[in-house]
């Protein structure tokens, strides 16, 4: 089971992924974050872990999969019989007057046993926080160049 949800930001890729890992400060941007709490000092890399606790869900860690430097960044969490992926990419693109935006893609994957009963019971909610998630962090960078 998966999700895909695409948002065109106005404003570097470079830009978009630096405030993306920046994982602690999600919760002043989306609603859908209540606290992120890094397990590990420094900048996130492989196999760094985090607690994270979202409205309406139980608390529960994720550990960073992979990160390409500007382009993607990708964690997991998992329980008995699910395992739920989040993969956010980033693409450069150009509007009409040449300024670089990014295009972020960001895909949840749903996995195990018991994904099709997980799916039925959260899926709609983690379809709403995907997409809020996605617009809070477009709506957030923006109206920060906007005062620059």
């Amino acid at each position: 089971m998966d999700y895909t949800t695409t948002t065109t930001i106005a404003a570097p890729t470079r830009d978009v992924f630096y405030l993306l890992i920046d994982i602690a400060a999600w919760p002043q941007w989306t609603p859908t974050m209540a606290a992120i709490e890094p397990h590990d000092r420094g900048p996130l890399e492989v196999g760094s872990t985090a607690l994270v606790r979202q409205p309406k869900l139980r608390p529960a860690v994720w550990t960073i999969d992979a990160i390409e430097p500007g382009q993607r960044f990708s964690w997991h969490t998992s329980g008995r019989g699910y395992r739920i992926d989040a993969d956010h990419r980033l693409t450069p693109t150009r509007d009409e007057t040449g300024a670089e935006h990014a295009t972020m893609e960001v895909t949840v994957t749903m996995t195990g046993p018991l994904r099709r009963l997980m799916w039925a019971f959260a899926g709609r909610l983690i379809r709403a926080y995907v997409d809020t998630e996605s617009e809070g962090l477009r709506r957030h960078i923006e109206t920060a160049r906007e005062g620059q």
